[in-house]
């Protein structure tokens, strides 16, 4: 007489799809649905939607004011741009130039009363703390900086 079949036999693969033990306790793999692998075998790979020129340059333009953010140097910045869009050195420079005009428009639009009470608050954050912590160089150097921000600076040259 024939065992019983069991949820682990070739005729009946676990339905969770993980690999049980037959009869002789040889491992069973699951059997594939052969309509997935037929989707699977058919599928394209997806390709990322071509961008338009215009898009394509605001993208290289962002890399490089990214890159100039992190401080790298217009070498670092050609190596990148080389290997990550394949550029020229002459088109590679036109991208650093128009990140940089990016950068100082960007500057020009900043409220400067502004910006010197958000770097002044600043340092005052990191006066108090330094002077928690006793470390008085860095007290001093704030002092310093909120000194020159303020105009209160004299400069003997």
């Amino acid at each position: 007489m024939a065992p019983p079949l069991s949820p682990n036999t070739l005729e009946h693969p676990p339905q969770d799809g993980n690999v049980g033990f037959g009869i002789l306790g040889k491992r069973l793999q699951p059997i594939p649905d052969p309509m997935t692998e037929a989707r699977r075998v058919n599928r394209k790979p997806r390709t990322a939607p071509k961008l338009s020129y215009a898009a394509q340059v605001g993208e290289q333009v962002a890399e490089v004011r990214h890159l100039l953010a992190r401080g790298k140097q217009n070498y670092e910045i050609r190596q990148v741009l080389t290997l990550k869009y394949g550029l020229s050195d002459r088109t590679i420079e036109r991208r650093i130039r128009d990140a940089r005009a990016e950068q100082v428009g960007e500057l020009e639009k900043l409220d400067r009363k502004q910006l010197a009470a958000q770097l002044i608050s600043a340092a005052y954050e990191i006066l108090g703390e330094a002077r928690e912590t006793r470390q008085l160089s860095n007290a001093l150097g704030a002092l310093g900086f909120m000194a020159r921000m303020t105009g209160l600076e004299t400069r003997n040259n």
